[in-house]
């Protein structure tokens, strides 16, 4: 029987149930550094490039901190040196299913193991 929910509390999900395998498959599993070991996901205001893997440009949001937290990927400057996110990263775009109302300005959120 479930528990009657609280104002302002609701159930967690079912910790014996598995995360769908879609958004499994983009979670990092190793450190940094190796294939696929950071995970960006982007919020791009439409025609707009959010590329924080590219730190050649102030334009595209660059990640300054992730060559501070590592030191096993491509840096120049303190920023990120990939022209497209294909050796040590991946990235997903943000899914307006769960937008907030008013819609927050966010441009990218990283996931890695540490």
């Amino acid at each position: 029987m479930a528990k009657p929910l609280r104002e302002g509390a609701s159930e967690p999900n079912d910790p014996t149930e598995p995360p769908l395998a879609a958004d499994a498959a983009s979670l990092p599993t190793t450190l940094p550094g190796t294939s696929a070991s950071v995970l960006y996901i982007l919020n791009p205001a439409n025609g707009e490039t959010v590329a924080p893997w590219n730190g050649s440009s102030s334009t595209t949001y660059p990640d300054d901190e992730i060559c501070k937290e590592t030191t096993t990927i491509g840096c120049s400057s303190n920023l990120p040196s990939l022209s497209s996110c294909n050796i040590w990263c991946v990235s997903a775009t943000a899914s307006t299913t769960y937008a907030a109302s008013p819609v927050l300005p966010w441009k990218w959120v990283r996931l890695m193991l540490k």
